[in-house]
């Protein structure tokens, strides 16, 4: 197996450099009733992390950051039905500016058969500045274009990065919606949301922004009944039991408000994270504080159009120490709704060699119509130690199944002198319907 060449750093300095990626996989391969399965982690540097994921004619893509150990690259590859990954194609290797391009998590759709991807980046001056790139079904980059941050603050000279949210990105009819967040005035208002509107020829059309003293998330942006509607999180202070959601409903022509609703659901939602559009109205995910001073409980929620719920669902948070929340949703292709989501827990025993705690994916999948939880499991690639496994973003897939990708961090192995790979690598998973990496899972129990 081939290992990637680290020792020689002019393998990176080319805008489009091919890596060799050096895989290691804790499963094998599964078939059922067509569907895949797999549980890999992969490295394309000495940083490694799955920012998007998605499902194209050629099976799924993956879009990573990776360094050259001066700038960040934005990396694209393909996985075939085991997992396995052949030659990627980086970018932002020789950019002027000290930061390269910087994927944004959820930061990829489809535009026919192309796949697109938002980033950040930072120029020489100090700018924020974002792009969103266009490549080709070889990954190759056919359209680009960059823009300086909306929040640039003239009396500074500077501005902050741009960190598109974490559902940034949409596009519809041939137009491309992105929200984003960055300081207006870093002396008078913290973070401030906006929406930013491009055609088909990257001219920009509109720019809506959201501006106050306090904190303003832009978490989720859908296309819905040929509206948008976007989710604002504020946060008047550091306490999450304060946050504030917005849903906001956008003329996509002008982006003026067709409607505005702020937590009318009777409970205290105080992360939404990601929404999508469905058939018959619009799934939102995040966490709720169901009473002031415990800890946040995940929650998926459904509307109607009109903002009004048709259902939600909490699961109960059993730990003590750790919260939990969703941050990713999407639906299947039976028509039910699986989020993703982070969980934590303590180990029952502390010593040197496995640490505290480990870090778990989390799935759950909900029946459509009424909320009710129909499997709920917990993923991990890194065995019995002090880990962290997160999921950056997850897609659906045509054999009923569903994908993720994110880091596996082995948090045991930092100064070892003996550990031969990147501290810092990517994972993705690939389940059947059941949610099953081992087909035949469901058998044994709702939560493995």
């Amino acid at each position: 197996m081939a290992r990637e060449n680290r020792n020689n750093p002019l393998n990176f300095m080319r805008t489009s450099c091919r890596i060799i990626l050096f895989f290691q996989a804790l499963f094998c391969s599964y078939s059922i009733n067509a569907q895949t399965t797999f549980n890999n982690r992969f490295v394309v540097s000495n940083l490694s992390e799955g920012h998007a994921i998605i499902e194209t004619d050629l099976g799924l893509e993956i879009v990573s950051v990776g360094s050259n150990g001066i700038n960040f690259l934005t990396c694209t590859f393909s996985l075939d039905d085991q997992g396995l990954v052949a030659d990627t194609l980086c970018y932002g290797a020789d950019e002027v500016f000290s930061f390269g391009f910087i994927p944004s998590n959820e930061g990829v759709s489809l535009l026919a058969d192309k796949l697109l991807t938002v980033n950040s980046f930072i120029y020489p001056e100090n700018l924020g500045g974002n792009a969103y790139l266009i490549f080709n079904p070889l990954g190759e980059i056919e359209r680009e274009k960059r823009w300086i941050s909306p929040f640039y603050d003239e009396a500074l000279g500077s501005a902050s990065a741009l960190a598109i949210s974490r559902d940034g990105i949409l596009i519809q009819q041939g137009k491309i919606f992105i929200a984003y967040e960055g300081s207006a005035n870093q002396e008078e208002t913290l973070i401030d949301a906006g929406v930013i509107s491009f055609d088909e020829n990257d001219e920009m059309v509109w720019e809506r922004q959201w501006v106050t003293e306090n904190i303003e998330r832009p978490n989720a942006i859908t296309y819905h009944e040929e509206n948008l509607y976007v989710i604002i999180e504020e946060h008047p202070t550091n306490l999450l039991e304060d946050n504030i959601i917005y849903l906001y409903k956008l003329h996509p022509d002008n982006g003026d408000t067709e409607d505005e609703w702020n937590e009318p659901w009777g409970f205290n939602f105080t992360e939404a994270k990601e929404m999508i559009s469905v058939e018959d109205g619009i799934v939102i995910v995040g966490s709720v504080l169901q009473e002031p001073g415990e800890l946040t409980d995940a929650c998926v929620l459904k509307i109607n159009a009109d903002g009004e719920e048709l259902w939600h669902t909490i699961i109960e948070n059993p730990d003590t120490t750790y919260r939990r929340s969703f941050t990713e949703v999407v639906q299947t292709a039976d028509g039910n709704y699986v989020a993703a989501g982070e969980w934590k827990y303590r180990l029952t025993e502390f010593d040197e060699e496995n640490g505290n705690f480990n870090d778990d994916g989390w799935l759950v999948k909900f029946d459509a119509q009424t909320g009710s939880i129909l499997w709920d499991r917990k993923y991990h690639y890194i065995e019995d130690t002090d880990d962290k496994h997160e999921i950056f973003d997850l897609t659906a897939c045509s054999d009923g199944g569903v994908a993720f990708t994110g880091e596996a961090l082995d948090l045991t192995i930092n100064g070892d002198p003996d550990y031969e790979y990147p501290l810092q690598q990517g994972w993705v998973v690939k389940v059947d319907s059941f949610g099953c990496i081992v087909p035949g899972c469901q058998e044994n129990s709702i939560s493995e």
